[in-house]
């Protein structure tokens, strides 16, 4: 019987995990959507969630007479479910839908990509089908297209230090105009460590006029020590990029400030799709339901027993499992002291025995092939000890209710 569901495992591509945020749906399953709040009076668009046509949605908006004064939105994603994996290649990709209601006159997006508190890179995409990395239009020749920073040629890993903060060194100014000391100039030097020209081109042609959804694939491949973006067709990868594992992810986004009246530069988005591959503990620490699904693979060598073990069992027969509108995020252990009653024991049922037996089996052989993919890679490394806890949950009850 093994056999046979390792077989149908490999007809199985490998396992992902992903989430849909919207406005509705934030936070979600480790990961959360935070708006910087919008204090402004006068502005063209508003920076925070609107309601589109009964729909509501997110909009980062800046202006370059009115300006917001930091990022506009930051997408957190937590780093034990999203987290790049040791000794993997994980993988993260970022799918952004919506529009860009002011196109057909100016719209450009800044990106930040945060691992950990201190590494990260920029990018800035235009989506008016323009952009010149140049703010002062003085300046020639113009450098037109798409922009990342640091240079990931130049072989030196990320940047150092906290995206969250670059926006703290502009001086808005509007009054200089085009000039390079201006808003847009300020922006253009701030996420570049203070140079313009520090900016490396990505891809020399435009990504178009409202030209969404669009998406990005980060990859970290741990033992090599690179990262690398794909974005519009074009990969660049940083290479001697350290460790950038077990930590949080963010996404800063916020857009380019035109300093004309009627050209505010905003971006609508109606979701955020992030699906993981090889990252944290492959859905695993999300809830009690998860761990019993992906983490009951068989393991001689550690003790574990598999899918028909009595361990096992005990969970499916006896506990009522979480609470699935109060899904746990965080330490199993605190979790699991702070949500006593989620693990109160069931009554015995005389209900249909061979209707749940088909039903346990049913979950036997999806065990088998969920884990087949996805339990291998939690046993080995950091995430050991969280495998581990659940697997001696039952004793640790015990001694609880002692």
């Amino acid at each position: 019987m093994k056999q046979t569901f390792t077989v149908l495992a490999l007809l199985i591509s490998q396992i992902a995990y992903g989430v849909v945020i919207t406005p509705d749906n934030n936070p979600s399953e480790g990961a959360i959507v935070i708006m910087t709040t919008d204090t402004r009076t006068g502005q063209e668009y508003v920076n925070g969630v609107i309601n589109d046509g009964g729909v509501n949605k997110f909009q980062v908006e800046d202006e370059g007479r009115n300006q917001l004064g930091g990022w506009g939105l930051e997408l957190k994603l937590n780093e034990d479910e999203y987290g790049f994996q040791q000794g993997e290649t994980s993988t993260l990709t970022i799918a952004i839908d919506g529009n860009a209601p002011n196109a057909a006159k100016e719209t450009d997006v800044f990106f930040a990509f945060s691992i950990g508190p201190n590494k990260y890179f920029t990018f800035v995409t235009d989506l008016d089908d323009y952009f010149n990395i140049y703010w002062d239009t003085g300046r020639t020749p113009a450098r037109t297209g798409q922009f990342i920073y640091p240079d990931p040629a130049d072989g030196t890993g990320l940047a150092d230090g906290d995206a969250a903060v670059l926006y703290s060194s502009i001086s808005y100014n509007p009054a200089l105009g085009v000039g390079s000391l201006s808003s847009g100039g300020q922006i253009r030097q701030a996420l570049a460590d203070g140079d313009e020209t520090n900016w490396a081109t990505f891809k020399t042609t435009p990504r178009g006029e409202n030209n969404v959804p669009f998406q990005f694939v980060i990859t970290n491949d741990d033992a090599a020590k690179t990262l690398s973006i794909t974005y519009d067709g074009v990969t660049k990868t940083f290479t001697n990029t350290g460790d950038l594992t077990a930590q949080n992810f963010r996404l800063f986004i916020g857009t380019d400030v035109n300093i004309n009246v009627g050209k505010a530069e905003a971006l609508t988005i109606a979701s955020i799709t992030v699906t993981g591959d090889n990252v944290g503990l492959e859905g695993c620490d999300f809830d009690i339901d998860a761990y019993l699904e992906r983490c009951y693979c068989a393991d001689t060598q550690s003790g574990m027993g598999s899918p028909f073990s009595n361990v096992q069992n005990k969970y499916r027969n006896d506990y009522q499992g979480y609470d699935d509108m109060n899904r746990y995020y965080g330490d199993y252990d605190s979790y699991k002291y702070a949500q006593p009653n989620y693990y109160q024991p069931q009554q015995p049922s005389n209900g249909n025995f061979i209707g749940y037996l088909n039903l346990l089996l049913t979950s036997v052989i999806l065990t088998y092939i969920v884990c087949i993919n996805g339990c291998g890679r939690i046993k080995g490394g950091g995430n050991r000890k969280k495998y581990e806890k659940v697997y001696n949950y039952d004793s640790e009850q015990n001694a609880i209710n002692a």
